[in-house]
């Protein structure tokens, strides 16, 4: 166990190496032209707390950053782990183009407040102001007062699909419903994030080089497993949800198809603008073998008539 002075040497450390791995890897490049992309020295920031108890949640110490030129634009900062900012942006522009609304996120270039942040790689997520957290009751009990009430079934099969561990979060926005916090998505992890930022050997292994076997190793995912997964959320939520919901969570699997490797190219082209290119690598490869595996999970349910309703 670190003490908090071991800990903040040891981000230093990290920062450091991460900071000298992008300036060789974005050698030649500029910075990509995207609405993506914001300037920290824009915004005026203020710790952030979820509740009134004024303690940090599973995100660690949170900002709320506010636009200095327009007080409505409000985001909540991420930043205490390296997995925050890829997670959320890449879920973020995910959903949001198979139309189900999740909170939309930016990636912040740090030309002000540096110290402020464990690390480069910071996120925001649209703050909504006098928002409320919703749930599976709520929804079905104020569905006139919802426009888009059926995305709740529809987030409902994209945390498993997205192989999430943390539940969904849910908030009421005027009329609208949205998802928050999607940092526990996809398999990439804090730990091997970091160990990118070492290149050098212990006990005769080379650090950044069994990261990128192991990132390389999760990206290709496990078929198997995701299709006996993906069944079991289905006999869960037939066994837990009104069925006459169960074609919004159904159609979550078709909605999928709408992503393109264009996109992907395109949004892992603005986040490894921050991130290592090996994160990048990692999610085109994530994506790619995923669309497989939902291809043939639609053709099991067709043909083998695995579900019934």
């Amino acid at each position: 166990m670190y003490s908090e002075e071991e800990k903040e040497q040891i981000s230093k450390l990290d920062r450091n190496n991460f900071r000298k791995l992008k300036q060789k890897e974005n050698k030649g490049k500029v910075i990509p032209v995207s609405d993506d992309i914001l300037y920290i020295s824009n915004f005026n920031l203020e710790v952030f707390f979820y509740n009134d108890k004024k303690k940090y949640g599973d995100s660690g110490k949170l900002y709320l950053a506010t636009n200095k030129y327009n007080h409505k634009e409000k985001y909540i900062l991420k930043h205490a782990f390296y997995d925050c900012a890829c997670n959320e942006y890449i879920y973020s522009k995910i959903g949001n183009k198979m139309g189900i609304k999740i909170a939309p996120v930016k990636l912040f270039i740090l030309d002000d407040k540096k110290d402020k942040f464990k690390s480069d790689f910071v996120c925001g997520v649209k703050y909504f102001e006098n928002s409320e957290h919703v749930n599976y009751n709520y929804i079905v009990k104020n569905k006139n007062n919802i426009s888009n009430w059926q995305d709740y079934f529809r987030m409902l099969c994209l945390e498993s699909l997205f192989e999430e561990s943390d539940g969904i979060e849910v908030i009421k926005y005027n009329d609208e419903i949205y998802r928050i916090d999607t940092t526990a998505a996809f398999t990439i992890s804090e730990t091997y994030i970091q160990m990118l930022a070492y290149d050098y050997k212990a006990n005769g292994i080379n650090i950044k080089n069994f990261a990128k076997k192991e990132i390389l190793r999760l990206a290709k995912g496990n078929t198997d497993w995701r299709l006996s997964s993906w069944k079991h959320s289905i006999d869960y939520f037939l066994e837990t949800y009104d069925q006459k919901y169960f074609g919004y969570y159904l159609e979550t699997f078709k909605l999928f198809e709408k992503i393109t490797e264009k996109d992907i190219e395109e949004w892992v082209n603005i986040l490894t603008f921050f991130y290592p290119n090996m994160i990048g690598e990692y999610f085109k490869i994530y994506f790619k073998n995923l669309k497989l595996d939902v291809e043939q999970f639609l053709i099991n349910i067709d043909k083998q008539n695995l579900v019934t309703v």
